[in-house]
C-alpha cells in the first residue's frame, strides 16, 4: 500500500519531532517542508534527506506541492486557523497541532473548511491515539474503580523568563502564549475523555467551569487551576504551567478506588510504561502498558492515515475539538485572559482569518430584493446581529456572510447591551465596507417604547456602528400610550436630517396599528411605514415567543401582505430551529421557548409530514 505523503508546515521543534516520527511509521513518508525563510527550509530538509525543490521557502509554495497529500500545521497557535484553512482548501489533509484554533470561532471555521473541501482533519492530542489512553478509558467504562467522582490532572513546566524568552512563544501574549493554550488543553481534553468514559460517551462537556490564574507581567497566564463539573456529579481538578513545575499527572478517583497515570501526556519518554490501581483497603496493582509502537507521534501519524477517508477520527472528533475550545475559551475568560488579537483594535483586526482579501465568491447563490427608498441590494437572507459573543466571532460570521453574497444586517439597540452593534460597525470600519452593507437597525424597544428613547437610541445606534446613517430603522415595539402620529414624526425628523437613509418600519405592531399611522401619515404629507418586520415563520406562533411580540403567519395576514406588497422583514424565519429534527419532540417534554411557542398539533402535522 502506498505510504501517505506528508509536508510539513514550519520549522520548529515540534515539527523536527513529528519529522524524526514519520521516519519510524508504516503508513506515512515525509517528501516537503516549508519555513517563512529558504535557510530554515533547506536546513531541515538536509536533516531530512528532502530533494531541495521540496524545501519551499513559504508555507503557500508547500501547498501548490502536487506531492504532498497531507500536512502537519506546526506553526505557532495564532496561524493554525490560516494555514489549516490555506490546506483544506488546496485538497489537503490535515494534522493541525493543539491547539487547533485560539478560539472556538477559529475552529468553526477550519471544520467548515474540511466539510466544504472534503477533506481529513484532526487536531494533534498525541496521547488520544496511545495505547496507555485506551487502556485507562477501558479500564474506566469497566467500573474498576466504580463511579468516577474526581479527576485530576495536571501538566506544567518552568520555563525561564529571560529578556530573550519574553519574545518567544511561551511568554508572548500576541503568539497566544502562556500555560492554558500550550498545555493546559491537555489536562482539559483528558478530563472530558475520562468523565465521557465514566458517563457512557466518548467525552462529556463541561457543565460549569470556575479558575484562577496568575496573569503576568507579559499578559499571558503563567500558572492557572480550574475546578470543572461534568454530568453526573463527577468533578475535575485541572493545573497548568508555564512558570512552576508540578507533577505531570493523571489521577482517578472512584468509589471502590483510585487510578493513576504518572506519565499521561508522553509515555514514549519513559522505558516503563504504567497505570497505578489502588481498589479500596488492597495494595497498590502495577498495570503494564504493552507499546507496539514506541514513538508516540508516529503513533499518531498512522492513525491519521488510516481514518483517512472517515474525514475525522473518533479520537478527536471535529465536535470533540469544538468542544474542546468551547471549553478553554471558557477558562481564559474565568481568569480574565485576553489576547490582543481577541480585540477589533489589534493590528491585524482589517484582515480576514485567512489573510485573504475579503470579496463575494462569484459562484455565491445569494438572491436579492429592492426595498423602498433604498438602491443597494437587500440579500433575501439577513444576519442577525444578536448573538455574536466576541468580535472574533462576529467577524467570522459577518467575513462568512459577506462572502457569499450577504448584504444585509439586522442590528437593535436592545441586542446584548449593543455589543454586536459595535461588533458590526468595528467589523465594517475594518474591512471597509461600509457602503456595500445594508444595515437595518432597531430602536424603542419596551420599556423604553416612546418618541424621545428612540431618538435616544438612534444617536447611540450610530455612534456604535461608527456611521452617520443607517439604510433602514424599525420600531422595536409598539406603545398605544402613544399616538401613531408620535412616532411617525420623529421617523421623519431622522429621515430629514439623514440618520435614516432607506425605509422606515416597525416591528411587532399589528396590521391594523400600522394601517393608521400610514393613514395618518398620508393625510399630513408624511412618509409612512415602508415595511414590516413581526414574526412569520415555518411553525404557527401560539402564544408570543417575547412579551409583546407579534405574529403575522394566519391567512387573513398573509392575504394582507400579499395584496399590499409590503415588504415583510421576518424574524424567526425557521421557528427557532422547530423543524430541526429531533429538537421539537425534545420541546414537547422540556421547558422553553420552543414549548411555549410552537407546540400545537398543526404544527406537529407539518412536522411529521413527509418532505
Amino acid at each position: 500500500m502506498p505510504k501517505l505523503r506528508w509536508g510539513i508546515i514550519g520549522t520548529g521543534r515540534i515539527a523536527y519531532t513529528f519529522a524524526r516520527a514519520l521516519g519510524e511509521s508504516q503508513t506515512g513518508l515525509l517528501v516537503a517542508v516549508a519555513s517563512r525563510e529558504l535557510p530554515s527550509a533547506d536546513a531541515f530538509g538536509a536533516e531530512f534527506g528532502l530533494a531541495p525543490q521540496h524545501c519551499h521557502p513559504s508555507y503557500g509554495a508547500l501547498l501548490s506541492d502536487s506531492g504532498v497529500q497531507a500536512v502537519y500545521v506546526s506553526v505557532l497557535h495564532p496561524a493554525h486557523a490560516e494555514w489549516t484553512i490555506k490546506a483544506c482548501d488546496a485538497g489537503k489533509h490535515v494534522l493541525c497541532e493543539k491547539p487547533m484554533g485560539v478560539n472556538q470561532w477559529e475552529v468553526m471555521a477550519m471544520i467548515d473548511a474540511a466539510t466544504r473541501n472534503d477533506v481529513f482533519l484532526m487536531e494533534a492530542y498525541m496521547y488520544r491515539c496511545h495505547p496507555q489512553t485506551e487502556r485507562l478509558l477501558k479500564m474506566v467504562r469497566g467500573g474498576v474503580i466504580g463511579a468516577v467522582k474526581v479527576v485530576r490532572a495536571t501538566f506544567s513546566y518552568n520555563w525561564p523568563k529571560d529578556e530573550q524568552s519574553r519574545e518567544g512563544r511561551v511568554y508572548n501574549n500576541s503568539l497566544g502564549g502562556g500555560s492554558i493554550l500550550d498545555i493546559g488543553g491537555y489536562t482539559m481534553s483528558m478530563a472530558r475523555l475520562i468523565a465521557g468514559a465514566a458517563t457512557g460517551t466518548y467525552v462529556a462537556e463541561p457543565i460549569d467551569i470556575k479558575a484562577v490564574g496568575q496573569i503576568g507581567d507579559t499578559n499571558v497566564d503563567e500558572y492557572t487551576v480550574a475546578s470543572v463539573r461534568f454530568p453526573d456529579g463527577i468533578l475535575a481538578q485541572l493545573f497548568s504551567g508555564v512558570a512552576t513545575n508540578g507533577d505531570n499527572a493523571v489521577q482517578i478517583f472512584g468509589t471502590l478506588g483510585a487510578i493513576t497515570v504518572p506519565h499521561p501526556w508522553r509515555p514514549d519518554t519513559v522505558d516503563d510504561v504504567h497505570i497505578t490501581l489502588k481498589l479500596n483497603d488492597q495494595p497498590a496493582q502495577t498495570i503494564p502498558i504493552v507499546i507496539p509502537v514506541r514513538n508516540i507521534y508516529t503513533v499518531e501519524a498512522d492513525h491519521v492515515a488510516l481514518h483517512l477517508s472517515d474525514r475525522q477520527s473518533l479520537r478527536m472528533s471535529w465536535s470533540d475539538s469544538l468542544n474542546q475550545a468551547r471549553a478553554l475559551d471558557q477558562w481564559r475568560d474565568q481568569i480574565g485572559l485576553v489576547y490582543d488579537s481577541d480585540s477589533p483594535t489589534s493590528p491585524n483586526a482589517y484582515l480576514t482569518l485567512t489573510k485573504r482579501p475579503l470579496t463575494v465568491d462569484p459562484a455565491h447563490r445569494m438572491r436579492y430584493a429592492q426595498l423602498p427608498h433604498l438602491a443597494k441590494p437587500v440579500s433575501l437572507l439577513i444576519m442577525g446581529c444578536d448573538h455574536q459573543r466576541s468580535y472574533g466571532h462576529a467577524s467570522l460570521l459577518f467575513d462568512a456572510f459577506f462572502s457569499q453574497g450577504g448584504t444585509a444586517f439586522d442590528t437593535a439597540y436592545f441586542f446584548s447591551l449593543g455589543l454586536p452593534e459595535r461588533y458590526l460597525g468595528d467589523w465594517m470600519r475594518n474591512r471597509g465596507n461600509r457602503d456595500r452593507c445594508v444595515v437595518i437597525a432597531k430602536g424603542a424597544h419596551t420599556p423604553d417604547c416612546d418618541p424621545e428613547s428612540m431618538t435616544r437610541q438612534l444617536l447611540e445606534t450610530l455612534a456604535r456602528l461608527q456611521t452617520d446613517h443607517v439604510d433602514a430603522y424599525l420600531l422595536h415595539r409598539d406603545n398605544p400610550v402613544y399616538p401613531v402620529s408620535a412616532f411617525v414624526e420623529v421617523l421623519n425628523q431622522h429621515v430629514t436630517a439623514g440618520r435614516i437613509r432607506g425605509p422606515i418600519g416597525v416591528s411587532n405592531w399589528s396590521i391594523a396599528r400600522y394601517e393608521e399611522a400610514n393613514a395618518w401619515a398620508r393625510d399630513h404629507g408624511l412618509r409612512g411605514f415602508d415595511a414590516l418586520s413581526n414574526y412569520y415563520g415555518l411553525a404557527r406562533m401560539v402564544t408570543p415567543l417575547w412579551p409583546g411580540t407579534v405574529g403575522s403567519t394566519d391567512r387573513e395576514s398573509t392575504e394582507w401582505l400579499e395584496r399590499t406588497q409590503t415588504p415583510m422583514l421576518a424574524w424567526s424565519s425557521q421557528a427557532r430551529g422547530f423543524f430541526v429534527p429531533g429538537r421539537a419532540r425534545l420541546a414537547e417534554v422540556a421547558e422553553g421557548d420552543l414549548l411555549r411557542a410552537f407546540c400545537a398539533e398543526d404544527n406537529f402535522t407539518r412536522l411529521d409530514r413527509p418532505i
